[in-house]
């Protein structure tokens, strides 16, 4: 299910920037709409959730950059760590450069708020 995911993902990609300067943008919605409605409700969630985890999230000095083509970058106050990341529901995995285990947090985005958990805590960040 992951590979038809990010599949489905850099296709959705690529038609929305494509059409959504053109005249077919209202056509090309509907078509991004239609395939995710055959692929259930749960694929089109955690679609539109793993869309929306992409760009900067903040917490003071500590900010997170997830790419489109999942990589990302770490920054804190001393410097950056570049990892790569994948989504499995609300499941998010990230491994940092030189790490062989990810770090799994579950994770929900509300409005401008993305939450990470892990075991007993959890982190709120801003997006910027």
């Amino acid at each position: 299910m992951r590979k038809t995911f990010k599949t489905l993902l850099i296709i959705t990609i690529f038609v929305v920037m494509t059409f959504s300067m053109g005249s077919c943008a209202s056509f090309m919605d509907e078509v991004v709409l239609g395939t995710f409605r055959e692929f259930g409700s749960e694929m089109s969630q955690t679609f539109t959730q793993t869309v929306s985890l992409i760009g900067i999230w903040r917490l003071g000095e500590f900010s997170w950059l997830f790419d489109t083509n999942g990589t990302g970058t770490m920054r804190y106050t001393n410097g950056s760590l570049r990892f790569t990341w994948t989504t499995d529901g609300d499941q998010l995995s990230i491994t940092t450069e030189g790490a062989s285990t990810p770090m799994v947090y579950t994770f929900s985005i509300r409005d401008n708020e993305l939450t990470l958990r892990s075991n007993d805590s959890s982190i709120t960040y801003t997006r910027s």
